[in-house]
């Protein structure tokens, strides 16, 4: 996602950090202010919670500019913030255009090298004595002229190694030369709470991320099968990184107690899938006194797609609020990819947790014989019972 090259030497070059955003752009107006001042409180807390000393923010025109001490380091910091698109270290200028190419040559000095290419692009918006392909062609013109020469180089319009951009704004324009890459989304915490079920299995974190970049924010949720108290959250801390305060609530349920009551004499696929149930029933019960909207698990089709569809018919079932399974048409390859695309661990090696899984097969599971059991054992007192004794950790 990210890249730091020419880092050094645009440090002196460079005095504002540009953070740009997409989705938002596409809102209504009242919608769109509200999810903008929302990023900008999320950017803040970020940078503070990082460290990193700025001295003033504002937002124009679809884009965000913060003042600081080290805009490569703002605009590295910001990258976690869900509704990112993308951040440049970048001189803010005057939009005269001889300004822009002035600023524009000084900054090729800098980073083309000997043999290299390059590529100018550039951008106008409001009103302006020249067009956006004025620009370029200024710019590069000015390049080769001056530098074309001595330092071998050449205009590649596909494929640079180097590339200028310029941002041509109503009040001032902005140069900058590298694209640091966000994943945009929108700012965490806009579209409200969902419960998400965390365990062993990194596809439950990973399910986890993929709503927050959809502006949820996390409830991190953890069934524990043991009777020892376990520790390791790394999979609500790596959720955490990408939530702009300083701490997060993690719950943990005592799920044996609900292991320990399902009869041990009973068929073992009906067992799997009514102790699977009862721990949607206990997220549903968690999740409305926390006011959530719904659910997540981290379910995907892969490697048994009939087995895990019914498996997700019984679960809705047993639902009161809506389930979201966001891994759901992944292969296994690509949950693979995405987990190493954000460098997230591993599965635990201990099965602490409870993780979702179909039964081996569905042969003499009715749906008489869940209510049946289910009513023997109480079910709704057993949830009330198991939430009233959940913990809460802060990491």
């Amino acid at each position: 996602m990210r890249s730091y090259f020419w880092v050094g030497c645009l440090t002196k070059f460079s005095n504002v950090a540009l953070i740009a955003y997409s989705e938002i752009l596409l809102k209504s107006d009242a919608v769109r202010k509200r999810l903008e001042d929302l990023l900008v409180k999320q950017i803040r807390l970020r940078l503070k919670l990082d460290g990193l000393n700025f001295w003033r923010i504002r937002k124009e025109g679809g884009r965000i500019y913060i003042l600081g001490e080290n805009p490569e380091e703002i605009c590295r910091s910001v990258l976690k913030v869900f509704g990112v698109d993308f951040s440049a270290s970048a001189l803010e200028t005057e939009t005269g255009q001889e300004e822009i190419v002035e600023n524009s040559l000084k900054l090729a000095e800098k980073i083309l090298g000997e043999n290299e290419s390059f590529a100018v692009r550039a951008r106008r918006v409001g009103k302006h004595p020249y067009t956006s392909k004025d620009l370029e062609v200024k710019i590069g013109s000015t390049i080769l002229k001056k530098l074309g020469e001595s330092k071998s180089l050449k205009v590649n319009l596909e494929n640079p190694d180097k590339t200028i951009f310029v941002e041509a704004r109503e009040k001032k324009a902005y140069i900058y030369s590298k694209i640091f890459r966000g994943w945009g989304g929108l700012p965490v915490g806009s579209q409200g709470r969902l419960l998400i079920f965390l365990g062993n299995n990194v596809k439950t974190a990973l399910a986890g991320w993929l709503m927050m970049k959809r502006g949820v924010f996390p409830i991190p949720f953890y069934l524990n099968q043991t009777n020892k108290d376990e520790e390791d959250f790394r999979f609500a801390k790596t959720l955490k990184d990408y939530i702009s305060q300083p701490n997060l609530k993690v719950y943990v349920a005592p799920f044996k107690k609900i292991l320990d009551s399902i009869p041990q004499n009973i068929n073992s696929n009906l067992k799997t899938l009514l102790i699977q149930r009862l721990a949607v029933k206990v997220g549903c019960k968690l999740a409305n006194l926390k006011k959530a909207l719904g659910i997540v698990l981290g379910v995907s089709l892969d490697p048994k797609p009939t087995q895990t569809l019914r498996l997700l018919s019984y679960l809705e079932d047993a639902s009161t609020l809506p389930i979201f399974h966001p891994l759901i048409g992944f292969e296994k390859k690509e949950i693979e990819d995405l987990r190493l695309k954000l460098n997230f661990p591993e599965n635990l090696t201990k099965k602490t947790f409870f993780d979702f899984s179909p039964p081996e097969n569905y042969n003499g599971i009715t749906d008489e014989k869940l209510k049946n059991f289910e009513e023997k054992i109480d079910v709704e007192k057993l949830v009330e019972k198991i939430v009233n004794e959940v913990k809460v950790v802060k990491i």
